[in-house]
Order: C-alpha cells, then structure tokens, then sequence
C-alpha cells in the first residue's frame, strides 16, 4: 500500500507543525474509514499506510470512530433482529447473555455456614462478555 500523500485537502491542517506531515488524499481517507467500518484496528491501519498511529487518529480519527460506531450498531441491531425472530437459537442466547442479563431473577442469598461434607466452600464468578465480574451474582 502506498504511503500517505502530502496533499492537505482532507482538512487542510498540518499536524504538530511540521510541513512533512503527510495527510491523507480522499481516496485514503475513504480507505481508511472503510477499513475501520469493517473492525480494524487503529495500530493496524497505520502500519498499513505507513505513518504513526497519532497522525493517523488526528488525520481520521473522529471519521474512524464514527464509522466503527456505525458498523457496530448495524450488527447489533442484525442479531437483536434475528434473536426476536425465534429463528437462530444463537442468536437470541447471545443477546440474553450480553443484554439481558438484568432480567434474569436474583439469585438467593449464599449459606455461609460450612456443610456437613468438610471440604471448605466453593465461591464462583460470573463473568459478563467484556470479562468484568458481574455483581449480580
């Protein structure tokens, strides 16, 4: 992949001040907003065109983030989609697990006292998908 152009007529404005910042043409500029539609990442789509991951982010960034925003929330919207239409199993037990957690009934409360059995309780964790401990449980 070529490298970034010098040409300022994605924003006009040269980054940190320095007249060797190369800013990205409307081609690279819709490349690179693509690419980030489709969940690249940042670091990777510097590396790609070759120039720090900052001026990347202060070329494109807010157009980046819109677009993965964008991208995300069609997917979502997809699979809530197909989770309501009763016809894909997977679908409708990720969206329970990702989003509907909060209707899931509170769990009883824990026996602390020590069973008869002599081994010393067992504590679980449950985990929501982002890998945070859910204190619901």
């Amino acid at each position: 992949m070529e490298t970034l152009s010098n040409d300022l007529s994605a924003d006009g404005m040269h980054t940190y001040g320095d007249s060797n910042v190369q800013h990205p043409t409307e081609q690279q500029r819709t490349d690179v907003i693509e690419m980030a539609r489709l969940g690249i990442r940042h670091s990777t789509i510097a590396r790609m065109f070759g120039l720090p991951e900052e001026i990347l982010l202060a070329a494109c960034g807010e157009a980046m983030a819109q677009a993965a925003l964008e991208s995300q929330t069609a997917v979502l919207s997809a699979i809530l989609n197909m989770a309501k239409s009763g016809k894909s199993v997977s679908a409708t037990i990720f969206w329970l697990k990702t989003f509907g957690a909060h209707l899931l009934p509170t769990p009883p409360a824990k026996d602390d006292s020590q069973k008869s059995s002599g081994r010393p309780p067992v504590d679980f964790f449950v985990y929501n998908n982002d890998g945070e401990p859910n204190a619901d449980y």
